[in-house]
This record gives structure tokens, C-alpha cells and sequence, in this order.
């Protein structure tokens, strides 16, 4: 039997425990039945596609009926983008050219959902904007801005297809996604949906990376084998184990969308009538970041909590709480064998893949001065400066999205970067401000604050690749969503 035939029956037995178990918490205030039993389907209908089709472009035609004809009868249709959006990896085949043209775009599963699913949204949002003379946000703006400086300085050096290709690319990777989602989620109602829609997806994730880990098998490896096309995935371990990737990718990419799942399900405790439910829940998605074994997401997901912790009620007495549970579990982990071991793949004290800091210190330092000497709008041959970091793979890894940012747009371009997630964190704060502490529209502003605040963190330590670009243009719409949604909800 064919490795990838073995994988799906694997991805499928797994995929039927989560959407069993998930459905009754899913359901109970969130997410419809109907809509939880359609969503359910096209996952399984996609999985099967990429696995059996054969073609990229049949496996494409297959996807594209699926998700219209779901979409047709879905009350949220960015719920169901989220449902789908970790279904499958970003396989990836480009539109063949001609006149001299290689290539005309990339297609990848993702940017099949998004245009079939965001644009339409996309579209109807912004008529209703012009017929009702909505302004823009002031976030809105930071971002076109820096999309337009970005193609500019880009004119100045490349060919014109490739400039027009790239506007493309941004359009259908950034701009779709986050136009669509921050004008298309009305109230909490549609809120919920979203998160308990990406929450569900994260947990099954999750219990993927959890059975790649302990049985040292990437199941998503071999699908880009099985549709004739471009995957890149592949076996990475640190230390004595596998380190799971899912559909994201890359191990660390994998962390960092279970983190994010992890800061959005603390605000979807209200929604989960069971204690118990809420608690599974939580158990899978940790046992999901922990399996890839990326320190990034798990440093993330620490600022993450801290955070939540600290816009919410009482946080002196929870931190106390807190200390009191941990400090024991520490102090029994630091005596045993096994605790050594566990430290060995801690961030900052872990000796397991030391050399990683090593590198990323040298790459912060080189890239650092590279900026001051391009310090306005960065430089376009910063790569010949950078060949003492280039690796035994002969590549030269720029682990760190702000630094790509500011080598490629300088300091102008990497301030309107993360102007952008400023307004966007302080117009949630000041949203949330407008409830009581209690609330369930405070507790979901202190999710969305502590998620945005972790990403950047996480970033840090990640170049903008797979999962990542969507993810965090998505947290930044939800956060503008928010914004928009009236007060004081319970």
C-alpha cells in the first residue's frame, strides 16, 4: 500500500475521534449543527481530494466545487474559511506562462479558499462601504502604505511582471483576508463561530502533530508527491524526536498556529457549558504545541497567557494562584532524570540545538548594521553581506520577520509594519475598556490583545513563510472587527 494511502486512513481515523468528541462542545453556543455537519464534510471531502486525485489541477477543480457548494448554504462564510483553512498543506503548482512570461501566479490550496470564499465577501463588503461612505481605519491606511512602499521600492530594482505579480500576491494574501474579516464579522454571535471554527481546526492539528511526534511519521509529507506538485515539507528533529509539522509546514509554523488557537479558546470559555469539554480541549491543543518542539511558539504562548492573566480580574491573586500550582511541578521536574531532559529543550536554558541562538544572535547583528547602512528604505543586495551565515543546507535563514521587514523597507517600512498592530492592539483596549471586567466582549478584547501581543513575539523567531503572513493579517483583522461591534455584550 502506497505510503500516502496509509497516511490518509491514519489523517481520517484521527480526524473522525476529533469531530466526534468536538461536536457537542462545538455546537453547544457557537457554531450551528447544520453549519458543524457541512463544515465537517468539505474538510473530509477536501482531504480526500488531496490525497487521491492524482493532478493539481483536477485536486484544484475538486476543492473549488466543494467549497462553493458549502458555502451557499453557510451562515458564516469566514467561519468556514477558517474551518478549512489548516484542511490540507499549501501545495502549491504556478499558472503556466507564455510570450516570454515563465509563470503568470502561484495557486496553493490557501489562496483557492480565499478567492473563493473571501473575495465574494470581500467584494460585497466594500460595496457596502461606498454606498454607506465608511471610513477607513487608520490601520487600514498604515497598511496600504506600507504595501505600496513596498512595491515601489521593488520597481526601482525587478521587471515589471514580476512588480505586478507581486501586488497580486499581495492582494490575494493580505488584502482579501483582512478586508474580508474585519468588515464581515457583525456581532459575538459571528465572533464565536470564527474562533470555535479555527479551534476545532487547531485541535485536530493537534492531535496530528501529537501522533507524528510519538510515531515519528510526517503524515503530510507525501501529498504534494500524490498531486504532482511543489511541497516542501519534510523529516526535522531536535535532539532524539521528530519534531511534528501537520499541515503548516514547518515545525515551528505548526507552533505557532496552535498558540494562536491556545490565546483564542481562553476568550470561548463562556461558550462551553462542560468544565470538563473546556479542559479536554485545552490538554489536546498543549500536547499540539509541545509536539513540534519549537521554542518561538512556546515563549509566545507564555506572553500570551501572562498577558490574558493581566487585563483580566484579579490578576495579582491569579499569578499567586498560579506560582503555587507551577512551582511544585518545577521543583519535582528539576530533581528527576526525566526533568533533565525536559530542560535540555527549554528556550533560553535548554541545551539541545544551543548552536540556534548562536546563529540567530549573529543574524540580529549582521542584519542590524546592514539596516543602519540602508536605514530609510533598506537595500536590495543585502544577501551578498550575509554569506559567513549561510548554512550547511547552502541556504542563509532569515529566522526573524522583522528583520526581513526592515532589510528589505528600512526603518520607514518596518514603523508602518507594526504601526499597524499598534492601532490595531489600542483600538481593541480601548473597546474593550468600554465593558465590564466580567463581560464576554472584555474577556474576548483580553484574547485578542494577549494573541496579537504573542504573535509578535513569536515572529521574532520566524521567517513570514507557510502559515504565518495569514495568520497574523488575520489576528489584525479580527482585531478591527472587534472595534466595530457594539457594547457591553454578556
Amino acid at each position: 500500500m502506497p505510503e500516502y494511502i496509509r497516511a490518509l486512513i491514519v489523517i481520517l481515523a484521527l480526524a473522525t475521534v476529533v469531530f466526534y468528541f468536538a461536536k457537542t462542545p462545538a455546537t453547544a453556543v457557537a457554531i450551528t449543527p447544520d453549519d458543524f455537519v457541512r463544515r465537517r464534510n468539505a474538510w473530509l471531502y477536501i482531504t480526500l481530494a488531496g490525497f487521491l486525485s492524482q493532478n493539481f489541477w483536477v485536486f484544484v477543480a475538486i476543492v473549488s466545487i466543494v467549497i462553493y457548494n458549502a458555502a451557499k448554504k453557510d451562515t458564516n462564510k469566514i467561519a468556514l474559511f477558517f474551518f478549512l483553512v489548516l484542511a490540507l498543506p499549501q501545495v502549491k503548482e504556478e499558472i503556466p506562462g507564455f510570450a516570454g512570461i515563465r509563470y503568470f501566479l502561484v495557486v496553493d490550496y490557501v489562496r483557492v479558499l480565499t478567492m473563493i470564499l473571501l473575495l465574494p465577501v470581500c467584494l460585497g463588503a466594500r460595496r457596502i462601504a461606498v454606498s454607506q461612505r465608511n471610513k477607513a481605519h487608520s490601520a487600514d491606511i498604515v497598511l496600504a502604505t506600507y504595501i505600496l512602499l513596498n512595491l515601489a521600492l521593488q520597481a526601482q530594482y525587478d521587471v515589471a511582471t514580476n512588480v505586478v505579480r507581486a501586488g497580486l500576491n499581495w492582494v490575494m494574501d493580505v488584502v482579501i483576508p483582512y478586508y474580508a474579516i474585519s468588515r464581515s464579522i457583525k456581532d459575538l454571535k459571528g465572533f464565536r463561530d470564527v474562533l470555535m471554527s479555527f479551534v476545532v481546526a487547531a485541535m485536530l492539528a493537534s492531535l496530528v502533530g501529537v501522533f507524528e511526534f510519538t510515531r515519528n511519521w510526517i503524515l503530510y509529507k507525501t501529498v504534494g508527491q500524490a498531486l504532482g506538485a511543489v511541497w516542501d515539507s519534510g523529516y526535522l528533529a531536535r535532539g532524539e524526536y521528530l519534531r511534528a509539522s501537520a499541515t503548516s509546514g514547518q515545525a515551528i509554523v505548526f507552533g505557532f498556529v496552535v498558540a494562536i488557537a491556545i490565546g483564542l479558546y481562553l476568550s470561548l470559555r463562556h461558550a462551553i457549558p462542560s468544565r470538563a469539554q473546556y479542559s479536554s480541549g485545552i490538554a489536546l491543543l498543549l500536547a499540539g504545541i509541545f509536539s513540534p518542539l519549537s521554542r518561538g511558539p512556546w515563549v509566545g504562548l507564555v506572553v500570551m497567557l501572562f498577558i490574558y492573566t493581566a487585563l483580566g480580574e484579579k490578576p495579582i491573586q491569579k499569578y499567586l494562584k498560579y506560582s503555587i500550582l507551577v512551582v511544585p511541578v518545577i521543583f519535582v521536574v528539576a530533581i528527576s532524570d526525566f526533568g533533565k531532559k525536559i530542560v535540555d529543550y527549554l528556550p533560553f536554558v535548554g541545551s539541545v540545538d544551543a548552536d540556534n541562538v548562536t546563529y540567530r544572535q549573529n543574524l540580529f547583528e549582521t542584519s542590524f548594521q546592514i539596516i543602519l547602512d540602508n536605514p530609510f528604505f533598506g537595500s536590495t543586495d543585502y544577501l551578498l553581506r550575509m554569506e559567513d551565515l549561510r548554512q550547511g543546507q547552502g541556504i542563509i535563514d532569515l529566522v526573524n520577520t522583522f528583520l526581513i521587514v526592515g532589510l528589505n523597507a528600512g526603518f520607514v517600512g518596518l514603523a508602518l509594519y507594526l504601526l499597524v498592530f499598534g492601532l490595531s492592539i489600542w483600538g481593541v483596549f480601548k473597546r474593550m475598556r468600554q465593558d465590564t471586567i466580567d463581560s464576554v466582549m472584555h474577556k474576548l478584547g483580553q484574547s485578542l490583545i494577549a494573541v496579537m501581543l504573542g504573535i509578535l513575539v513569536i515572529i521574532a523567531t520566524v521567517s513570514p513563510i507557510f502559515h504565518v503572513p495569514l495568520m497574523l493579517w488575520s489576528v489584525t483583522a479580527l482585531c478591527l472587527a472587534y472595534v466595530r461591534i457594539g457594547t457591553d455584550v454578556r
